[in-house]
């Protein structure tokens, strides 16, 4: 639902834009013209508004920066589940020992078996919070990475836009239709790329 409301609430933003822009556009008989994004008073058609879009999905698969944040994210990921999964693969070996000590009546008292049963019953509650610990780590890096992703394409699109002049850049995930005169997203990526060529192969 949200979601939802977030495209209407995109799609009335960018009518209300166009509108404006022909409202205006057809009371001057100055065409404005600028490289990329042209305005005449003769005819709409063919013009092209102040108004881009970026394809985001292709934005993060091909900025440097953001296939080195995924490969960060994963390694961190793949690290916590290994330590998570042989701290659980040794508290499994050590409840079927205890298992078959039990069977086997292998402890020298009730008391002794008890102890080992409130020992085994720790570790388990170790490893639920050293789960919980791990899985808020991850969380938290996985937010202060895509702050940092997001800062730097702000960053950019602030300076790439001092020359284009876009009166609103959109994501790909609002505009369900646009032209390619539109679309921005290659522009975007190079001048990323370019501000951060990304770690060198060895």
């Amino acid at each position: 639902m949200k979601n939802i409301n977030y495209l209407i609430s995109g799609v009335l933003a960018v009518c209300i834009i166009i509108l404006f822009i022909l409202h205006f556009t057809s009371r001057t008989q100055e065409p404005n013209v600028k490289s990329g994004n042209k305005f005449s008073n003769d005819s709409l058609s063919g013009a092209t508004l102040p108004i881009a879009y970026i394809r985001v999905d292709s934005l993060l698969a091909n900025y440097n920066f953001s296939k080195e944040v995924s490969e960060t994210l994963l390694k961190k990921y793949e690290d916590s589940r290994l330590k998570l999964n042989q701290r659980a693969r040794q508290l499994q070996n050590d409840i079927e020992k205890f298992q078959q000590k039990i069977q086997n009546n292998a402890f020298l008292s009730r008391e002794s078996a008890e102890n080992k049963q409130k020992s085994l019953i720790r570790k388990q509650e170790s490893l639920q919070q050293m789960e919980q610990d791990l899985t808020n780590d991850f969380a938290q890096e996985q937010q202060k990475l895509n702050e940092q992703l997001k800062d730097s394409i702000n960053a950019f699109l602030t300076i790439y836009n001092e020359s284009e002049k876009y009166q609103l850049i959109l994501t790909g995930e609002v505009v369900l239709q646009g032209e390619d005169a539109y679309d921005i997203t290659e522009d975007v990526i190079n001048g990323l790329n370019l501000r951060y060529p990304g770690k060198k192969e060895e």
